[in-house]
């Protein structure tokens, strides 16, 4: 008799982790899907920003398109931190930094 206890018991707790591991997977894809939101609408004004700069003379030809290629990946990745860094380099160069 205790056996089908511990297979039952064991079973429960099974079914309890892998609902919080689903739980938190499901969680993470939200958090993903609103960063892809947010990184298509910043996208544009750190693309403005980028030009500006490079336009006027903030960065260099070789710095602009290293810069351009990074935003490139991080936009078609629709990679949000990534353009967070992007946008704080920016911040920096502008700043007068070397």
């Amino acid at each position: 008799m205790p056996v089908p206890v511990v297979l039952a018991t064991c079973a429960a707790v099974g079914s309890l982790i892998t609902s919080v591991k689903s739980g938190w997977e499901l969680r993470r894809m939200i958090k993903r899907k609103q960063e892809q939101f947010v990184a298509e609408d910043e996208a544009p004004y750190i693309f403005r920003r980028l030009r500006r700069a490079h336009r006027e003379g903030i960065l260099n030809d070789r710095e602009y398109e290293d810069c351009y290629e990074r935003f490139l990946v991080a936009r078609a990745e629709k990679d949000l931190p990534a353009l967070h860094r992007l946008r704080a380099h920016l911040r920096i160069a502008e700043a007068g930094a070397p």
